[in-house]
């Protein structure tokens, strides 16, 4: 586990639980964003504990089939790298209308840690081009991703 996550998650049971559910839901570690992320959206009780094994797989939730069918886009949320949980989002658009090529394009994206292309580029074995008009960001990319 990184040291970071490791002194963020360790004096909080919720923040332990949320790493071992993406563990256990999703083989890998949580990035630190997602925890926070994660752990705002239940201190908000806009989700609970128990809820966050179906959010990062809904097609477990009894209503998956449901909200498929009326498109309700925000079930499908799901924060590996994005944001605001558009990883779930895009995932589940490209699941229903299929994909002719798998090359992308996104502008802004700081240091490309936490935007919307990353899980397309690491977990779907998309290829693209990120940009940003920083400098410094763009020398971090092109070493990093």
């Amino acid at each position: 586990m990184d040291s970071k996550i490791f002194n963020l998650i360790q004096t909080d049971p919720v923040k332990i639980k949320i790493r071992e559910i993406y563990l256990k839901k999703l083989n890998r570690e949580p990035e630190l964003d997602a925890i926070v992320y994660y752990r705002k959206k239940i201190k908000r009780n806009e989700i609970t504990l128990e809820e966050l094994p179906t959010i990062l797989n809904p097609k477990e939730s009894p209503q998956f089939e449901q909200m498929k069918k009326e498109f309700n886009i925000n079930f499908f949320e799901k924060k590996i790298f994005s944001q605001n949980g558009e990883d779930g989002i895009i995932d589940f658009i490209f699941s229903q209308i299929s994909t002719t090529n798998k090359f992308f394009v996104e502008f802004g994206v700081k240091d490309g840690m936490v935007c919307n292309t990353r899980y397309l580029l690491e977990e779907k074995g998309w290829r693209g081009l990120m940009m940003d008009d920083k400098k410094q960001n763009k020398k971090y990319i092109k070493k990093n991703l």
